[in-house]
């Protein structure tokens, strides 16, 4: 199984304690999609990354009415998931 950390990536990057009150509990949602992707024997890296992207701008403008902080944090955040996956695909 490869798991992307995507959560506990995302959540590192949250300083603001409301924001992350508002937006914590759809990452592990988003985390266990991008992680089922990940997983497909067809896997993608650019296709898991754009739907990532697409979920996590989703869920920060319904939780917070706007997804700039996605924008902001995209390059530290792509990064790190890339990283993670890449690693854990080595492995199998």
């Amino acid at each position: 199984m490869i798991y992307s950390k995507f959560e506990k990536v995302v959540k590192e990057k949250i300083s603001d304690e409301d924001v992350l009150g508002k937006i914590g509990n759809k990452l592990h949602d988003i985390e266990r999609e991008i992680d089922g992707m990940a997983n497909r024997n067809d896997a993608d890296l650019n296709e898991i990354l754009r739907r990532t992207k697409e979920l996590l701008e989703r869920a920060f403008r319904n939780s917070l009415g706007s997804s700039i902080w996605v924008g902001k944090n995209w390059k530290d955040i792509k990064e790190d998931i890339e990283h993670n996956l890449r690693e854990l695909k080595n492995r199998l």
